[in-house]
């Protein structure tokens, strides 16, 4: 089955959960990056929402 590869970015995301993506059923992520361009220090979680019976559900890849 042949793939067709995207691209999605965000920038100043703030202090708040943003969605930069919304896949459907056959999206698969390759990677990840996350820059801190301030001289300050910052954390960042980085996670997965997908729904389940009832609701949804965080899948962390990246967690402080």
């Amino acid at each position: 089955m042949a793939q067709d590869f995207k691209r999605f970015g965000d920038q100043d995301v703030g202090t708040s959960a943003a969605t930069i993506h919304t896949s459907n059923s056959n999206d698969a992520i390759i990677s990840i990056r996350l820059a801190n361009t301030t001289t300050s220090t910052i954390t960042a979680e980085v996670f997965i929402t997908s729904s389940v019976t009832g609701g949804s559900q965080d899948h962390y890849i990246i967690k402080n």
